[in-house]
């Protein structure tokens, strides 16, 4: 696997800083409303926040959170638990 470049990575790190208000928001809520609202409904929240060079991909339930491509590689941002965190997955 070819490593995510520094620029990428910098990229990212501020995204995922950008987002956590927002992602421990809407995984409270996902939380209480799981039952009665559609995942995918969050996206919309999410992809309004990212820059243009950040394609979403798709919102996923376990954990909470979402996956995007940059520049041909696959990455997610997630709430699981108390841990934020933001991996590459290809």
């Amino acid at each position: 696997m070819i490593p995510t470049t520094p620029e990428n990575n910098a990229l990212i790190n501020t995204v995922y800083e950008k987002l956590q208000m927002t992602m421990e928001n809407l995984a409270s809520r996902w939380h209480d409303e799981h039952e009665y609202e559609n995942i995918n409904d969050y996206g919309n929240a999410i992809k309004s926040k990212l820059p243009k060079c950040m394609k979403f991909v798709k919102m996923s339930k376990k954990p909470f959170g979402f996956s995007f491509e940059l520049d041909k590689k696959i990455y997610s941002i997630q709430i699981s638990g108390n841990k934020y965190l933001w991996k590459r997955l290809s």
